[in-house]
């Protein structure tokens, strides 16, 4: 019974919910296809859509960083520390 119900709602349901939307469609073209049409009138005869120009301007950013230097980078042979030996003789 519910198999035979639910195979007679269903299709039901879905016509009308299809005939629901055609109807607003109609009804929405019908109240505001005037006014569409005067629109499109109103912007054909209109001479700033015709005449329209554009400019794009670009700008374009780099980031400027200073190489590394080798001499910061190398560590000389004279700048090592020295080692302290002082300590070692004062616990011997």
């Amino acid at each position: 019974m519910i198999a035979t119900l639910a195979s007679f709602a269903l299709p039901c349901l879905f016509i009308g919910s299809a005939v629901f939307a055609l109807a607003t469609l109609a009804l929405t073209w019908r109240a505001y296809g005037r006014e569409l049409g005067a629109l499109r009138a109103q912007l054909a005869a209109c001479p700033d859509l015709r005449e329209y120009q554009g400019r794009v301007a670009t700008t374009r950013v780099h980031e400027f960083t200073s190489g590394l230097r080798r001499s910061a980078i190398r560590a000389r042979a004279g700048s090592a520390p020295a080692r302290r030996l002082s300590g070692r003789r004062a616990v011997a």
